[in-house]
């Protein structure tokens, strides 16, 4: 599964491929080990990032207009 950073709203500024990098590394490979594997844990993380105009996706159901 190859995920992507989408931004949701138009003035949400761009990351750099080392940021989403960082950032999908840090939301699939979380420091800590989970008991439900992690999945509140990326519930979370893709809540914060909502937060701040971002939403981690599979690439497979982007809708950017690359």
């Amino acid at each position: 599964m190859t995920l992507d950073i989408r931004r949701l709203w138009s003035d949400t500024p761009p990351l750099t491929a080392q940021q989403k990098a960082q950032i999908l590394d840090l939301y699939q490979r979380p420091m800590t080990l989970f008991q439900d594997s992690g999945r509140a844990y990326q519930i979370g993380f893709n809540t914060a990032l909502t937060y701040f105009g971002y939403l981690i996706e599979k690439e497979t159901e982007s809708h950017n207009d690359d």
